[in-house]
């Protein structure tokens, strides 16, 4: 009788340890299974969030760091035009991450030049992007759109009250309308008084530059330049 009973006490152990087993294996696949669940959505929907808000970025990262502002240009006149700011701000956003930032004035150089009504989407963005190339900046939009100086720098003003000066003296070497930049810079800085030597001093505060767009040199001097796209 007593052998019966530990023989039945034995199997009842068995038979609960084959049960703990079962559960311990059900939950070591459950476990693995939703694991790989989130490692695959992780790996299939991050990218696609990161990228579905910019589609200009995987067309310019499949170019070279040259023909970006040329494929910027063709990605901008493809949209809509009710849309272009948007897309500038796009494509430049794009070209910040994938290239240095001296890239950015080759940008606004064949962006201003192209769509010229979209001035101030063009330097404005560059500008919050690269506030140190603020006057290189100036200076390309300027030699692209010399009848544009008034509004070039009403746009600049506005976006960089604190780099008025510089901005005076950088414009006053592309043109002799020295009225036209005073209007703008009150346009955009309303308190501003130019100082006597605002647009007359032949210096500039920073390194300034004119691009080169489509192997084409813009200005002789511009070879110090190309070393921010290396």
């Amino acid at each position: 009788m007593s052998g019966s009973i530990r023989r039945k006490r034995r199997v009842n152990k068995t038979v609960a340890s084959s049960k703990y087993s079962k559960a311990r294996l059900a939950f070591a696949i459950l476990a693995f299974l939703l694991s790989a669940g989130i490692i695959n959505w992780v790996l299939t929907h991050q990218p696609q969030a990161a990228s579905s808000g910019n589609t200009s970025f995987e067309a310019l990262r499949s170019v070279s760091v040259l023909e970006m502002p040329a494929v910027s240009v063709d990605l901008v006149q493809a949209s809509d035009v009710g849309d272009r700011d948007a897309k500038i701000q796009e494509v430049l956003k794009s070209v910040s991450v994938l290239a240095r930032p001296g890239v950015l004035p080759y940008m606004v150089a064949a962006l201003v030049q192209s769509f010229p009504t979209n001035l101030e989407a063009i330097l404005g963005t560059a500008i919050d992007l690269q506030p140190d190339l603020v006057l290189i900046d100036t200076e390309v939009a300027a030699y692209r759109l010399p009848s544009q100086i008034e509004n070039i720098s009403y746009v600049v003003g506005k976006k960089s009250p604190w780099n008025a000066t510089g901005i005076a003296q950088t414009l006053a070497q592309q043109t002799h309308d020295l009225d036209a930049i005073t209007r703008g810079l009150k346009r955009g800085i309303p308190e501003y008084q130019p100082a006597a030597d605002d647009a007359t001093s032949s210096g500039t505060k920073g390194f300034v530059a004119v691009p080169v767009i489509g192997g084409t040199n813009l200005d002789s001097s511009t070879n110090q330049s190309q070393t921010h796209l290396k």
